[in-house]
């Protein structure tokens, strides 16, 4: 044993065969030991071109033999790599090293333990790992790690040998690769790591608070790795034997023998090679002779999906396509197990993920970010990365093309030709020469690591700066690839000798550049602790007194705060101070702006909670301020601009950094965007930071009151002339912006006010440029205020018609904006004063001046689409002036805002637009052919827009024959470069499909592709590379170098924004023929969830949902039950989208930053769960809840606000904030709806925020938000609302005293709510609810407020009718009817209605004619009820008309006054040909027979069996007790007789006391029956059956409880004595007999007992069947009419058929004997039947 612990193993102990790669030459290690034999191929020898390693490669002290792989060999190992996924990262020298170790294996020992195929990966985290289960072929699996079933495998206990070892030598517990060596790129590999995946009881959960889940660090990883040294204790006795099983031995087993010696291995340092011989079997050694059987590396994980991929130089997840890759160390054992080490305790940095993308910049010099993979030119790179396609290595002619053998025979000609390529490139001018000499460099000398110390010479050596500059920027390209390769004396010496010549660097450029390079070798050793003496380093340069060393110093260390901000993540606080000092340095203006940007750098890095470093930068920032000042003094734009990205970072950072002084940089903001004599783009650049302070600090501006201020500054920069070019940035401009952006972000109230202020003072002014500032300010600023503006669109009208006749084109240019901008914003009101506003838009299409025409075709286009039948009127000259407009227009912009204008018109005239299509569709189809220039082709889409337009109008059968031809057109347009083009086709595309549903479907096979393909389509414009040569065509090995040139392309985000809209209309109408799309459909909108456009992330989740609304709809769905668990199933495909569109959604929802986005989530979520029930919900009703809570507490991603804005006032909010909260609230009642009962458990926590919003100092919009969410919600969820029923009534109460008629309007909805489903007693508080609602009847402007109040009254009598005074309440409730505007209360009102006439209410009975006009009203729509109310007001319409009529004939002639009500209740429904005439006629033919009014006798005092009616009045009114049972309605259980205290009183309701009711209703003209009528009733029931042979058999009853008629109307009749078989209504009204039937019943009366007794029978003339009765043969001739068919269609029983006919024979004035006027009848009943 040696003096160090290291004992030399004797020759027996030597592997017989070792293959030795280059790895363990280039390190010069000693292995003379470790075998007997050494063996290599030729091709290694030719790689070692080190003279170090040369020399030693000549003095081994053993003999290196060569010997070439067999073919099959060779093959084997590509196979099997491949299979690993190594294949890509091995060179041809790797995979002949690999089958030379494989040829000699077999030669050894067979292929018996040799895998052909890979063990398949069993995923082990955190140390944690799988072993095979079983006891599997010693060929295809590792053995047992106890005991080794095959004697050639050596024991596992040499792994515990080895770790002892290390522990004992104080070496590390894993021997794994020393380096890797990546030859080429590597392939996509990777492989699922589940979040929630259970690896030996040991779990990874997949919430952010998971453990094992996250990324570690390098530091961290030798703590976690698995410790398998569980063997014996190491001792001087015993530590031979475990060195010898370290090197592969086993020792003797209990028989004695001798245990086997490894005879083949291989060593080497390639990661990729150790995985493919540990996963073959093949033995495997490290540089010191130990055996390795665990070999660790790195890999990158993906947070968000948790995927892993190997290829290490991905930029983004190639699963989800996010850059969310982090480095995570893994390692692989020889059975195949990988093992993940993931760090404890991870927490992911969020930063910069809260915010908005900032608008991308432009210009050539423009950097922005690089967000997707997929984008365009990113993949464009990568393809010149990968420019040369995958060769066989086993092809004839296959080149490799890894070396420069062939050129360059050592590192001095190597260097020598590397600098004449590159002064080449740096002086050549000419372009294709540069291009070749480029992949030159790229195909022979940046393959190797060699490059990287030729380049550090060039670039410290060269004397020419150009060069100079040109290899220090491919070294710092090269350095992330091959620093890791290179020995470690060649690395020694650029660290030590870099930092020295960056010093020496006299030229800035090169300085610079060399800069970088010290950041990208510090990215990679500062971690590993390769470079401590760097930050020292840096810190004296920094300290120096000496201006280019501080220079260098600050420059380095922010390149490396750019590229490796890690390294400086634990020294914050001492940067800060470091770099205070330097913003004042007194020699150096690059020291001063570095030393700003620097600290732009550390703030990305400050936390919230982190006050001490805050509290110590805030101090700064004003000498950060005098930076920028001192840039703007020197005119200094390049320096300036840099100030200006560090302040504008600043405000969108989450710290809040800038607060303390933003009163300060407000004002120094606004003084750089008015001061005139800076450049233009350095007053936009400054006003651009008030832009943005009013996004991110739109609180602080509140609370420090600068929006005012602000307002009056910009304005006066808006007076100021605009560039003539529009697409040029100016200062007029950006103030435009500012005021945009402060109306879209912060309340209107501290907005519009100062605004409106100052537009009426402009508008007076003289100067056209102020006027022109009035309306654009006026313009902008009605986006955030629209709802705000809204009740003063009157007094700002008259300002817009003023611009418009401006006699300055400025100005008139101006106001055509603004009208265009209120009439997106405000259509309803644009549309009511078109009278107004459409003379002055149409005499400015007739302007001189183009610009004013096509900005008035612009108003047009925005006032026509709100326009609707309006349209009619102008349509004529509308259409004229805009032919002759298109026409004669020169300029395509005009011909555009023509065709979308002509497009409007259609879209608003609908089928009248007819008279003007075939003069239109001509003049289209041959726009849609243009093609020669940009400006043709954005013509094109308009016009190909315009034609679904006008599709959509006239119709399908006239829009028939031209759509073969349209369509071609439109795919022809598809193969232009132009995404307007396309986006113009989508929208075709899917308006021809709306128009001709599944007929659309033959087009599906052609569009489909296009569709997707716009779905995919990369997002960047091409590379610009300002004349300079990219030299890194093979690869992007750096993040700047990837971002650079990138522009964030907008017109392809509006593409798939309509692609993603397309998608959702192109299956929700041709349905079954898209089900082959379906599944590509959904996968592409959920890829297109997050994408980074707000407007794309609105259409996916408008797609999404239709996609769920069709396939529940196709699947003829059963009505859904509320509450959970679900109580109805759902079809199998609504199951499967369901499952994939609502996690989706919610997905975006957590993330999601934009608030019209979430909006729209909710708004969707809403109509959803309105049609599908709670299966939306069942399984994320929590997380919904929680969403929606968080945006009640304003405290969601989209709402984000200061920090430190404590004192925010929550009562006043943005209308896009509103708006969410509105939407949000408009869910919770959706999710009351439908969950019911089940949303018991979140009713208190929403009934708490919602009231939030309800108080006097809110917003009209959240005061009646608040109020009517609480109602929808108390309706959803019914009697559950019972605990809560004190705190909604108070806030209900209170509510119907709001100033507000809307407020008042919800707030009577949800009172009546509470009043129906409440178990609580609540009729204490009716006298206050009705004298509260009363106003509602009388002053309400808003006609759903009297309806809602309508229903809450009905409400409150159905619940408990005794507590309302009826006689005072129901003429006052009927003056509502019907409803107005809000027909879904048509439900309670008329339960209420049916309910009174049940009970036969004195007020309902006497007033019937007046609710049969009601009822006549609402039936013909059938929208307006649910079927069974409203079949029960058919039945109540047909018996009461019928019976009606009957009355009328027999009421005295000298009541004639009386019956004007009777038959004006029945104009509408009276037969046209002197129905009214008919009546009265027919009334005076009655008595001309002689008989007279008879004084009826009394009848004598019945008592029913329950005792509810004593005995008729005198005067004909119902008693007090009779009137409260008939007009009592549904009376709750024990309730009948518990409140009767409170029936009736005098002064019961204030308001509806002392009323004065309208003439119909005057109780001095209620058409009531008369006493003797009433006097002579006996209450009898008349069978509803068809059997009509036994007559009519009555008895006298007491009238039905309203239990019983509850659920079904019988037929009820009063007959006088004194003649029978003639009927009354329930109401004591007659009912008159036909002429026919009444002369066969008076002469039945005349008959003596005897005939009687003796059955006279009665016979039909036409069939002959026998009566005994003449009245039932009466009834029997109706059915040989031909009205019986007609009058049988009704669901009536016979008898209510005759009597349906006998009342169309009186209204028709006709009698039965009278076969001439059947006809008359037959034309009256028809639509009767129909109805």
């Amino acid at each position: 044993m040696a003096a160090d612990g290291h004992s030399t193993p004797s020759a027996g102990d030597k592997v017989l065969t070792l293959v030795v790669d280059s790895g363990p030459l280039l390190k010069r290690a000693n292995i003379a030991h470790l075998a007997e034999k050494f063996v290599t191929i030729p091709e290694v020898i030719h790689e070692i071109r080190d003279e170090a390693a040369r020399q030693y490669l000549s003095t081994l002290p053993f003999e290196l033999e060569t010997r070439s792989p067999k073919d099959d060999a060779i093959h084997a190992v590509v196979d099997f790599a491949k299979k690993t996924g190594d294949y890509a990262t091995l060179s041809v020298v790797d995979v002949k090293v690999l089958a030379l170790a494989y040829t000699l294996e077999v030669e050894a020992n067979g292929t018996s333990r040799l895998r052909s195929e890979p063990v398949k990966p069993q995923v082990a985290v955190g140390g944690h790992r799988i072993k095979p289960a079983g006891k599997a072929n010693p060929s295809d699996t590792a053995s047992s790690v106890r005991r080794p079933e095959n004697t050639e495998t050596i024991d596992d206990r040499s792994e515990q040998a080895n770790e002892s070892i290390n522990n004992a030598q104080g070496e590390g517990k894993q021997i794994h690769s020393e380096e890797h060596i990546h030859s080429q790129d590597r392939k996509v590999d990777s492989q699922y790591v589940e979040p929630s995946q259970h690896v030996d009881n040991h779990t990874i959960s997949a919430s952010a608070s998971s453990e094992e889940e996250k990324d570690i660090t390098d530091a961290n990883v030798a703590d976690e790795e698995e410790d398998d040294s569980d063997g014996e204790w190491i001792t001087p006795k015993n530590v031979a034997k475990h060195k010898s099983a370290a090197y592969g031995h086993v020792e003797g087993k209990a028989d004695g023998k001798k245990g086997v010696v490894m005879k083949v291995a291989c060593m080497t340092t390639d990661f990729a090679m150790q995985n493919v011989l540990l996963q073959m079997r093949l033995n495997l050694l490290s540089v010191d002779g130990l055996r390795i059987r665990k070999a660790k590396s790195w890999v990158l994980r993906c947070h968000a999906c948790y995927k892993v991929t190997t290829d290490m130089e991905k930029k983004f997840c190639p699963s989800c396509g996010n850059a969310t890759l982090m480095r995570t160390s893994c390692s692989t054992d020889e059975y195949g197990n990988v093992t993940y080490y993931l760090k404890k305790n991870f927490q992911y940095n969020l930063r910069g993920t809260k915010y908005s993308i900032p608008e991308s910049a432009g210009g050539r010099n423009a950097t922005n970010m690089v967000l997707r993979e997929d984008q365009r030119e990113y993949q464009k790179a990568l393809r010149r990365q990968r420019k040369q396609k995958e060769n066989n290595l086993f092809d004839p002619d296959y080149t490799p093309s890894f070396g420069v053998d062939k050129d360059v025979t050592s590192q001095q000609e190597y260097a020598s030709s590397l600098l004449d390529i590159l002064t080449k490139i740096a002086v050549d001018q000419d372009s294709e020469a540069i291009r070749t000499a480029t992949s030159t460099l790229n195909t022979q000398f940046y393959t190797q690591s060699a490059c990287v110390p030729a380049l550090y010479e060039i670039a410290t050596k060269s004397p020419h700066w150009q060069v100079k500059q040109l290899a220090a920027v491919e070294l710092r390209k090269r350095i992330s690839k091959w620093w890791v390769q290179l020995d470690q004396p060649t690395q020694d010496g650029i660290r030590q000798s870099l930092p020295e010549v960056v010093l020496q660097e006299q030229h800035d450029l090169v300085r610079h550049s060399l800069a970088r390079v010290i950041a990208a070798i510090a990215k990679i050793d500062i971690p590993e602790r390769r470079w401590d003496s760097l930050l020292g380093f840096l810190h004296q340069c920094c300290t120096s007194g000496h201006p280019a060393h501080r220079e260098v110093g600050v420059y380095v260390i922010y390149t490396i705060f750019e590229t490796a901000s890690e390294i400086f993540i634990d020294r914050l606080m001492d940067s800060i101070h470091l770099f205070g000092p330097l913003l004042s340095d007194p020699e150096s203006k690059v020291v001063r702006v570095t030393s700003l940007q620097t600290l732009g750098k550390v703030a990305e890095f400050l936390e919230p909670d982190q006050q001490q470093e805050i509290n110590t930068y805030r101090e700064l920032i004003p000498a950060m301020v005098n930076v920028l000042q001192g840039c703007l003094h020197e005119n200094d734009e390049e320096n300036a601009t840099k100030g200006f990205e560090v302040f504008d970072t600043l405000l969108m950072l989450e710290t809040p950094l800038v607060s303390k002084h933003l009163s300060q940089l407000v004002e120094f903001f606004i003084n750089v965007g008015a001061n005139k004599e800076y450049d233009e783009s350095i007053r936009v650049m400054g006003l651009s930071f008030l832009m943005w302070a009013a996004v991110y600090k739109q609180s602080k501006l509140k609370s420090l009151k600068l929006v005012a201020p602000i307002i009056e500054r910009v304005m006066p920069i808006g007076v100021e002339e605009e560039p003539e070019d529009i697409d040029e940035e100016a200062p007029s401009k950006m103030a435009f912006k500012v005021l945009n952006s402060l109306a879209t972000n912060l309340p209107p109230q501290q907005v519009f006010p100062h605004v409106h202020k100052l537009v009426m003072e402009y508008m007076q002014s003289g100067d056209a440029n102020a006027r022109k500032a009035g309306m654009m300010a006026l313009a902008v600023v009605i986006e955030g205020c629209a709802d705000y503006i809204r009740p003063k669109y009157a007094e700002l009208l008259p300002i817009v018609c003023t611009g418009l006749q401006d006699h300055q084109f400025v100005a008139r240019r101006a106001a055509c904006i603004c009208l265009g901008a209120f009439a997106d914003e405000l259509p309803d009101e644009i549309a009511e004063s078109h009278a107004v506003l459409l003379p002055l838009v149409l005499n400015l299409m007739d302007d001189s001046n183009a610009d004013i025409t096509k900005q008035a075709c612009n108003a047009l286009d925005a006032i026509l689409e709100s326009l609707q039948e309006e349209v009619l009127q102008y349509l004529p000259t509308l259409m004229e002036k805009l032919i002759v407009l298109l026409d004669n227009a020169t300029q395509n912009e005009t011909k555009a805002t023509v065709t979308a204008a002509i497009g409007s018109a259609a879209h608003s005239a609908g089928a009248a637009f007819q008279p003007y299509f075939n003069t239109v569709i001509p003049r289209l189809q041959h726009l849609m052919t243009l093609k020669d220039t940009p400006d043709d082709l954005l013509l094109r889409g308009v016009a190909t827009d315009t034609v679904g337009a006008v599709a959509e109008a006239v119709g399908k059968e006239a829009f028939a024959p031209f759509v073969q031809p349209t369509m071609q057109l439109a795919l022809e347009g598809m193969q232009y470069d132009n995404s307007r083009l396309r986006e113009c086709s989508y929208c075709l595309y899917a308006i021809l499909a709306r128009v001709f549903e599944g007929d659309f479907a033959v087009y599906l096979p052609t569009i489909m592709p296009q569709i997707f393909e716009s779905c995919r389509a990369e997002e960047k414009d091409d590379f610009n590379l300002e004349g300079e040569i990219d030299l890194t065509t093979d690869a992007f090995d750096d993040d700047d170098d990837l971002l650079a040139g990138f522009n964030f392309n907008s017109a392809i985000a509006d593409e798939k924004e309509v692609a993603a809209d397309a998608l959702g209309e192109l299956f929700q109408h041709t349905r079954s023929a898209f089900l082959p799309y379906v599944e590509n459909a959904l996968n592409e909108l959920v890829t297109l969830s997050a994408h980074i456009s707000e407007g794309v992330r609105k259409a996916v989740v408008g797609s999404l949902f239709t996609y769920l609304k069709t396939f529940y709809l196709m699947s003829n769905p059963p009505d859904w039950q509320a509450g959970l668990p679900v109580k109805y199933s759902v079809h199998e495909n609504v199951a499967n989208v369901l499952a994939l569109v609502v996690p989706a959604v919610f997905k975006m929802w957590e993330e999601e930053d934009d608030k019209g986005v979430v909006t729209q989530i909710c708004a969707e979520f809403n109509e959803i769960l309105r049609l599908m029930g709670p299966a939306v919900l069942a399984e994320h009703h929590e997380l919904a809840a929680q969403r929606l809570t968080e945006i009640f507490d304003r405290k969601s991603v989209c709402q984000t606000v200061d920090e430190e804005d404590g004192d925010i006032d929550q009562d006043e909010l943005a209308e896009l904030e509103s708006m969410l909260i509105s939407s949000a609230s408009d869910m919770v009642g959706a999710m009351a709806l439908v969950l019911k009962d089940s949303f018991a458990p979140y009713l208190g926590v929403f009934i708490q925020q919602i009231s939030k919003y309800y108080k006097p100092s809110k917003p009209t919009a959240d005061r009646s938000m608040a109020v009517g969410c609480l109602g929808e919600v108390a309706a959803g969820v019914q009697t559950t609302l019972t605990p809560f029923t004190d705190n909604l009534m108070n806030i209900f109460l209170h509510s119907l005293t709001d100033e507000e008629e809307e407020v008042k309007s919800n707030a009577a909805y949800g009172i009546g709510v509470v009043c129906a489903y409440s178990q609580n007693d609540v009729t204490s508080q009716y006298q206050a609810i009705l004298s509260a609602l009363y106003p509602l009847f009388q002053t309400a402007t808003l006609p759903n407020a009297t309806d809602n109040a309508t229903g809450a009254v009905a409400r409150m009598i159905l619940r408990n009718a005794s507590a309302v005074p009826l006689d005072q309440v129901l003429p006052v409730f009927v003056t509502a009817l019907p409803l107005k505007v809000d027909f879904q209360e048509n439900e309670p009102v008329y339960q209420c209605i049916i309910s009174l006439f049940q009970n036969n209410n004195s007020f309902c009975m006497s007033h019937i004619p007046s609710f049969l006009n009601i009822f006549q009203q609402v039936l013909p729509d059938e929208s307006q009820l649910q079927p069974a109310t409203r079949q029960h007001l058919i039945d109540l319409k047909g018996r009461y008309s019928l019976e009606l009529y009957i009355f009328t004939m027999v009421h005295p002639l000298d009541s004639r006054t009386k019956l004007e009500p009777v038959k004006a209740g029945f104009v509408e429904r009276a037969p046209s040909n002197g129905a009214e005439e008919g009546v009265e006629k027919f009334a005076i033919e009655e008595r001309s027979h002689g008989r007279k009014e008879s004084k009826l006798p009394e009848a004598p005092k019945q008592t029913t069996t329950k005792g509810l009616l004593a005995h008729a009045q005198t005067k004909g009114e119902a008693s007090r007790d009779e009137e409260s049972v008939l007009g009592g309605g549904r009376l709750p259980r024990n309730e009948g007789r518990r409140n009767s205290e409170h029936r009736r009183s005098g002064s019961y309701a204030k308001g509806f006391v002392n009323l004065t009711t309208p003439d119909d209703f005057s109780t001095s003209r209620r058409p009531s029956i008369p006493v003797s009528a009433m006097n002579a009733m006996t209450l009898t029931s008349e069978s509803d059956g068809s059997d009509d042979s036994d007559g009519l058999k009555s008895s006298p009853m007491a009238i039905p409880s309203p239990k019983r008629n509850s659920s079904s109307y019988s037929s009820y009749s009063i007959s006088p004595r004194s003649l029978p078989g003639e009927s009354l209504l329930p109401s004591g009204r007659p009912r008159r007999l036909s002429e026919v039937t009444r002369k066969h019943r008076l002469a039945s009366l005349s008959e003596s007992p005897k005939d009687k007794a003796n059955g006279t029978n009665y016979r039909c003339e036409e069939c002959g069947k026998v009566y005994k009765h003449p009245n039932c043969l009466s009834k029997h001739r109706w059915e040989h009419s031909e009205e019986w068919g007609l009058a049988s269609k009704f669901l009536l029983s016979k008898h209510q058929q005759v009597q349906l006919l006998e009342a169309a024979a009186i209204l028709v004035n006709m009698d039965h004997g009278r076969r001439a006027s059947t006809t008359e009848v037959k034309e009256q009943m028809v639509p009767l039947a129909q109805e």
